[in-house]
Formats: C-alpha cells, structure tokens, sequence
C-alpha cells in the first residue's frame, strides 16, 4: 500500500514501500503530466528517481526507459514525447549547451535528475520531486509544485494517488 501525507493544494508525500510502488507512482503521474511540463528529481543515488521515470514512461507508452547517466539525454515517442536528463555527471551551469529549454518549448514532457546541477533552476509549469530513502525498499517522495497549471494538475493527481493508496 501507498502512504500518502496530504499537506497543501501545491504539495504532497508519499511513501512508497517497493520499486514496484514507486514505478506505478509514475504511471499514475503519466494521467496528469502534460506538454510544456518540466519535473526535477532529487535525490541521491539509489533514492528510486529512474524507477519513477520508467513508470512515468509506461504511463506515456513510451518503452524501455533507461536512465540517461551515460548519454545525459534521452528521448522517447509516447502520448507525449518524453526527455529524460540526468545531470549527475556534469558540473553546475554545464548544462547550457544541452538546449534544455527548447525541450519544454517544442511540447516533451521534459524530466531532469539532479537538478542542483543546473545554473537556473525552472520558474514555470513545475513539478519537484525529492526523494528520501528511509530503507533498501522504502522511499518517501515530496511533491511540490509551482505555476498554475502545474498546481492544479497536482492536485488532480493527489487524488489519483490517493485512490492508489486505498
């Protein structure tokens, strides 16, 4: 089962007690993520942020997500397009080059891990997700979001994990 903690319309935690959990989590995301929409994971190495990302993916029809760490970028055809970015391997502010802003501008659906990594953090239609692993299965996610329509798809999907949950 899935704990959810409810705490504002913007925000959220739950606890996920399996990878299985935290990857329906995902799926349950893909109902609500739209174009344009930019998730930054955090969290550390092991926390379950790829795992998301892959149920994320099989929410969007987009198989075989993998994570990006070697090639930084990878992108993926489904219900909407998919960018999935891993930062961990770059320093702060070395992410210019990579064109990030045009993927939320051309309609992905754009996913970055380690976020500290970047010299600007997104403003606008946001999702931030921080993980905490409290044991080898156990993860607590922390939701927040921020900019209008990112707000109000939190909370529809707030509902939905909470039905998950029941």
């Amino acid at each position: 089962m899935i704990n959810k903690k409810e705490e504002k319309a913007d925000s959220m935690e739950i606890t996920s007690f399996s990878p299985e959990q935290t990857r329906l989590i995902g799926e349950c995301m893909a109902r609500h993520v739209y174009s344009g929409l930019t998730i930054l994971l955090y969290g550390d190495l092991g926390a379950g942020k790829t795992v998301l990302v892959k149920g994320l993916g099989d929410g969007l029809g987009a198989r075989g997500v993998r994570s990006p760490s070697f090639t930084l970028i990878n992108e993926y055809e489904g219900r909407l397009p998919l960018a999935h970015v891993d930062l961990y391997r770059l320093e702060r502010g070395d992410e210019y080059e990579l064109g990030l802003c045009e993927y939320a501008d051309d309609g992905f659906v754009l996913v970055i891990e380690w976020p500290d990594r970047l010299a600007e953090q997104p403003t606008k239609d946001l999702w931030k997700l921080y993980f905490c692993r409290d044991s080898e299965t156990v993860r607590r996610i922390s939701f927040k979001a921020e900019g209008e329509k990112a707000v109000k798809t939190m909370e529809l999907l707030l509902k939905d994990i909470g039905e998950i949950g029941q």
